[in-house]
């Protein structure tokens, strides 16, 4: 099982996880130029693991809410990536109302099906588990080893 370098910097990370999972981790403050590079990163692991589709786990609990110049960014990736996306779980803090509404508004506009947001990191796993033992990989923040 492959597992690349985590590319990060202070308020995001991006690593392949197994064979077609990549994890995202955003964190505050997160600016335009933050959004950039994790696109940038995020196509860079698609490719690597293209043909096959691409399994996603972003934890973006401890975002407050984001910019709307940051929103548009990530929403014209997720319409950007769809085709090579079969599953993504986006976990949310449930205490984070207006993030949560944010983040729905962004899963439905993507316009991809098998997007979904949840509030546990055991529902994010099950939910990717369906698709790809790679879930399981994910460790603590996940609440697996």
């Amino acid at each position: 099982m492959l597992q690349t370098t985590p590319v990060s910097h202070s308020s995001w990370r991006v690593r392949r996880v197994g064979d077609r999972l990549v994890e995202l981790v955003l964190t505050p403050p997160l600016c335009l130029a933050d959004v950039a590079a994790t696109v940038a990163a995020i196509g860079i692991e698609i490719r690597r693991i293209a043909p096959t589709p691409v399994v996603f786990a972003a934890d973006i609990r401890t975002l407050l809410v984001m910019p709307p110049d940051v929103a548009e960014q990530f929403l014209a990736m997720l319409r950007a990536n769809s085709p090579a996306v079969e599953r993504t779980a986006v976990l949310i803090a449930a205490d984070r109302g207006v993030m949560a509404l944010q983040v729905e508004r962004l899963i439905h506009s993507g316009g991809h099906a098998t997007r979904r947001t949840l509030d546990t990191p055991r529902e994010a796993v099950a939910w990717l588990h369906q698709v790809t033992p790679d879930a399981m990989l994910l460790g603590p923040r996940w609440g697996t080893n």
